[in-house]
């Protein structure tokens, strides 16, 4: 049974205003999905900081450290509330997420302080001083870093990297 001739030009505007509003449809569900805070963590182990001291005279500081970037690549802002770490002893135990040891980390006060508040396009980056021995005794599996926010209760989760640890002296960086 039709309603409307088939060859009819009032048909034909029918069936585009039912795909345009279709179109525009979905087009609205992907920019609400897509809204919000969207963050991205980066990781990096043995860490040298340089400084100055308040008189000005530039020194390097003791130890190393593990540096945690965090990115809101999205459009909303969203503030940080805990920065973690877990170490799989296997590729399995990462799969299954079930980690060997798990805990979490103040930053350093050379860092930005948790909690944090990132606007979109903002960055916060956390210094975490590393104790003896601390990357030999992890490089054996998988070490990986997150962070939660205001804006979800999920885990945002990156493998943290080892670079080669470097001797350098102060003489050597300026």
């Amino acid at each position: 049974m039709t309603f409307l001739p088939e060859n009819s030009s009032t048909a034909l505007a029918a069936w585009w205003g039912a795909v345009v509003a279709t179109l525009v449809l979905l087009w609205d569900v992907y920019k609400h999905l897509a809204s919000g805070p969207r963050l991205t963590i980066e990781a990096q182990a043995n860490r040298i900081m340089l400084g100055e001291r308040r008189t000005g005279q530039r020194e390097k500081v003791d130890g190393t450290w593990t540096v945690v970037t965090v990115a809101n690549r999205g459009t909303q802002p969203t503030t940080l509330t805990f920065v973690g770490f877990e170490f799989f002893s296997s590729p399995l135990r990462r799969v299954l997420r079930r980690p060997t040891t798990s805990f979490f980390a103040f930053p350093h006060d050379a860092g930005q302080p948790i909690p944090f508040t990132i606007e979109p396009g903002g960055r916060w980056m956390g210094l975490f001083k590393e104790t003896e021995g601390f990357p030999d005794a992890y490089r054996s599996g998988i070490l990986t870093s997150g962070v939660k926010s205001t804006a979800s209760n999920r885990l945002v989760r990156c493998r943290v990297a080892f670079p080669p640890a470097q001797q350098i002296t102060a003489t050597e960086l300026w």
